[in-house]
């Protein structure tokens, strides 16, 4: 029997079906940009649930909730072809690439709206610098759909079979196109040019892997091949017009897909009542995904060994959306370990290895939040720098831990809750056009963030916490001729949460979660205070 769950007779289990439906699924709730709001939200449950997900069961028989045998019980399953692999194809990617920036192009003209950011800068005062500030648009362009454009164009680069550097590269390149050339009669976008390229690396990376796991290897079936298109879009797409197959040699893992990638998937649901100062509670619903992919060999199977990386080889994303009292939030969230060391001692079965394996590395990280669940305007985008960052996996027969912990300087667009009573106290008085019109600043600040698991049994715990601390730029308005008072901002960010529950079958889990959210806030002489309390249930499926 393959790992795709397809005996001899041609069945597969109710799990795989029910796998293959999720992920098939998943672009309904992609648009809205979640991540769970927990980092720990899927914090790499792989104890049972890998080959859980795709055993077979007896005709006629109710599916039970147990974990069969894994296919793959090797530590480091290689792709191997048979001819040489194609070369980079670098003049298709800078086409392709140019073709969407001629998409822009097109929009950027039509759309009358485009006009109003026209403040036409000299040609001097764009090469100097004079003429590079922050623009006024939402939250939502800037910190949501530029990072998916950025996304695009480095998923353009690897589908091209660049390297991960290049694929960077050509974002940069993509992006400072689009600033200097395109946008000829606007100034310098300073936080387009930092956000695009870093913060669509970091989706992109993740976007990459998906696609590659799910189409290094032949498709098995029409809920695999719509799975290959719909989100290894760039691969498929790619490979089709060269006449490319798929590596040969792969072995398959529990989903039936490469093995050379390590996984863990979730879906979680979170429902329950928030709380803020002192008002009445209100019924919170949150839905969201996350996903976990490491392309290192061996990576969290038996197998001791220690080796370094550089290829942004573990990469984690997570979106979901919320609705709270008629309002609908979103949240997305990447992590990616671009270069480290990492090392292992596990044993055991490769579905459950025992063992310690621990991952000191630099890691690029991505938020953004744009919901009123916890009953405030809780808008944020921030892009984490490479900062530094330890993981740690331990197991043993009664017993699983896992810690994660990171530090990043940040560049972030926040809102502050001190803002409209600083513009209540001073009535006409013109401050940042970008608080003015769209209630958030941009700022330098920084994050310290931990999250981990245990499970004794079917019992399991996680918990995670973040504190990030954020101060207001002054001087590059767009618009700094015209301001009168250039408030300073400050804004500090707290949130810590808890979970409890019990695993019903290697697939599913229930428990309660507790977390609180506050935000400190300071706009000029003018301070605020916002503490919100979640208090509810979590279901979450593995795979």
């Amino acid at each position: 029997m393959d790992a795709l769950g397809e005996s001899s007779s041609g069945r597969r289990s109710w799990r795989s079906r029910a796998a293959w439906l999720v992920l098939v699924g998943i672009p309904a709730t992609a648009h809205a940009a979640d991540n769970a709001d927990h980092p720990s939200g899927a914090v790499h449950h792989r104890a049972r649930a890998e080959t859980a997900a795709m055993a077979d069961s007896a005709p006629g028989a109710p599916p039970a909730c147990t974990s069969p045998t894994s296919t793959l019980d090797t530590p480091n399953a290689q792709a191997s072809r048979t001819a040489a692999p194609l070369p980079p194809n670098h003049w298709r990617a800078a086409l392709e690439m140019a073709m969407a920036l001629g998409g822009g192009t097109a929009w950027y003209v039509i759309d009358d709206r485009n006009v109003l950011d026209w403040d036409r800068p000299s040609l001097r005062q764009r090469i100097t610098g004079e003429a590079w500030r922050y623009d006024n648009n939402g939250p939502v362009i800037n910190f949501l759909l530029h990072p998916l454009s950025g996304a695009a164009f480095y998923s353009l680069a690897r589908a091209n079979r660049l390297g991960v550097a290049e694929s960077f590269a050509y974002g940069v390149a993509a992006s400072t196109v689009w600033e200097y050339v395109i946008e000829f009669k606007e100034r310098i976008s300073i936080n387009d040019m930092i956000v695009t390229p870093m913060a669509g690396f970091a989706i992109g990376v993740f976007a990459d892997k998906l696609a590659r796991y799910l189409n290094d290897v032949p498709p098995v079936g029409t809920l695999h091949t719509a799975a290959q298109w719909a989100f290894g879009t760039s691969i498929r797409l790619h490979r089709t017009m060269d006449g490319e197959p798929p590596p040969e040699g792969v072995a398959r893992d529990s989903l039936g897909l490469a093995a050379t990638f390590w996984h863990a998937f979730a879906l979680e649901y979170r429902g329950g009542f928030v709380g803020r100062d002192g008002h009445p509670s209100w019924s919170v619903h949150d839905f969201g995904f996350e996903g976990t992919l490491a392309s290192l060999p061996g990576y969290r199977r038996p197998g001791s060994f220690g080796r370094w990386f550089h290829e942004a080889d573990v990469t984690r994303l997570g979106f979901g959306m919320d609705w709270a009292r008629s309002d609908a939030g979103s949240h997305l969230e990447t992590d990616t370990l671009l270069a480290g060391y990492q090392q292992q001692r596990l044993h055991g079965h490769a579905a459950a290895p025992r063992g310690v394996m621990w991952t000191a590395a630099a890691a690029l990280q991505y938020r953004f939040r744009h919901t009123r669940a916890f009953g405030f305007d809780d808008r944020e985008g921030v892009l984490g720098l490479p900062g530094p960052a330890f993981d740690l996996y331990a197991a043993s027969e009664a017993l699983r831990a896992e810690l994660s912990l990171r530090a990043n300087a940040e560049f972030a667009g926040q809102t502050s809750v001190a803002a409209p009573e600083w513009q209540e106290d001073h009535p006409g008085v013109r401050t940042k056009t970008i608080v003015e019109r769209e209630g958030y600043f941009y700022g330098w600040g920084g994050s310290l963030a931990a999250w981990g698991e245990a499970a004794i049994g079917p019992l399991w715990t996680r918990a995670h916490v973040r504190s990030g601390w954020y101060d207001s730029q002054e001087g590059l308005d767009r618009a700094q001729d015209r301001i009168e008072n250039d408030t300073e901002f400050h804004e500090i960010i707290n949130e810590y949460g808890v979970s409890l529950g019990i695993e019903l079958c290697p697939i599913l889990r229930v428990g309660i979660a507790r977390e609180v959210r506050h935000r400190r806030s300071t706009a000029g002489s003018t301070a605020a205070n916002r503490t919100a309390e979640h208090l509810g249930g979590v279901v979450q499926m593995t795979f």
